[in-house]
């Protein structure tokens, strides 16, 4: 799908530091705050929980 310069215009968009982009090439991931909501941390919280839970009850049979 092809975005359109309008849609990307929509997005709070802010480019890369010379600093973020050298921690990226020096550790192989970035920190990038406040990307998702609240309910969508919570969401993902709970959802890795229950796959620890089940992971963790497998490996104790």
């Amino acid at each position: 799908m092809a975005h359109t310069s309008e849609a990307l215009t929509d997005l709070d968009w802010h480019p890369l530091s010379n600093e973020d982009i050298q921690h990226f090439d020096d550790k192989g991931y970035l920190i990038i705050r406040n990307v998702l909501d609240s309910e969508t941390v919570d969401k993902l919280i709970e959802v890795s929980d229950r796959r620890e839970n089940r992971q963790h009850n497998s490996n104790n049979r």
